[in-house]
This record gives C-alpha cells, structure tokens and sequence, in this order.
C-alpha cells in the first residue's frame, strides 16, 4: 500500500460511543473488585452486550479509497451507513473548523452531510469536501491536513 493510500485510509472516531464503552470497562472492573453475586455480574455483562450492539455502529467510521472513489461506512459490523463520493466530483478539499457540535456521528447541518467530531473545540476540525453538483460532506478527524493533501494528490487532474 503506497502512501497516499494510507493517508486516505482513515478511521475516526465518535467520542461520546468512546466514552460510554470506557465507562463501562470501568464499571466492569469496579464491579470485579467488589467481587458481587454471579447474577449481577451477569446482569452488567448482558447490558454491557447490548450497550456494544447499539454502540458497535455509531462508534467509528471508515473512510478509504477505491478506485476513483472515496468510500466510508459507519460501523463495526458492516451494517452501519455506507456512502462513497467518486474523486472526479470533487471540487475543493479544505481543513476547517467543523461548523457544529457532533451530537450525533452522523448529522445533516445547511444541506451539509457532517461524520464525526470532536467536543473540544479546537479539536473539533475537519476536512471539508464540496462537488459539481453542490453536495457538501465534512469528515472530522484528528489530523485533517494529512487526509486533505492525499486526497488533493488523489484527485483528477481536471478537478
């Protein structure tokens, strides 16, 4: 894989799904420690099951290239959302701050689709793609500059 794939290769993560799964383990670990009756250890363990379930498709999203395509898709079980975006409609590629809060992974804000974020607001930067046909996708990653100039670099020439 040459550099410029892995530098489009890109995973991000959606904090609050991070948290609760961090909390968890915690609450996991205390609970060993306090060394309780089988059946709440049970009982945490089948709530912790579901909590992955529900999480495992909010929790991160892929994005790579194909192609001459820019994929991605939400989820850990391949049953989260899906989208590609083909390189030659592509017209400009910016790092910015991201224009909201990420109360959700996956968010619509002005006809904008938004992917992830960060509730540090000057983390909360990402990578703003617009196309010909006026659709507008930001990606929020932890270094937005290196995906931008891949994906400049991967871009048609005519684009």
């Amino acid at each position: 894989m040459n550099t410029l794939e892995r530098e489009l290769k890109q995973w991000l993560i959606w904090p609050p799904a991070l948290a609760v799964l961090i909390a968890w383990t915690i609450g996991m670990w205390v609970l060993r420690t306090m060394m309780p009756a089988d059946a709440v250890l049970m009982a945490y363990v089948i709530v912790g099951i579901g909590l992955v379930w529900w999480l495992l498709p909010r929790l991160a999203c892929k994005i790579w290239h194909a192609g001459g395509t820019l994929h991605w898709r939400w989820g850990q079980l391949h049953y989260g959302v899906n989208g590609q975006l083909a390189l030659a409609e592509i017209t400009e590629v910016e790092v910015l701050p991201l224009p909201d809060k990420p109360t959700q992974p996956i968010r619509q804000l002005n006809g904008a689709e938004i992917h992830g974020g960060n509730f540090t607001p000057a983390l909360n930067r990402g990578v703003k793609i617009s196309c010909r046909n006026g659709r507008v996708v930001w990606f929020g990653l932890p270094q937005p500059e290196k995906f931008a100039t891949a994906l400049r670099a991967a871009l048609p020439q005519s684009a």
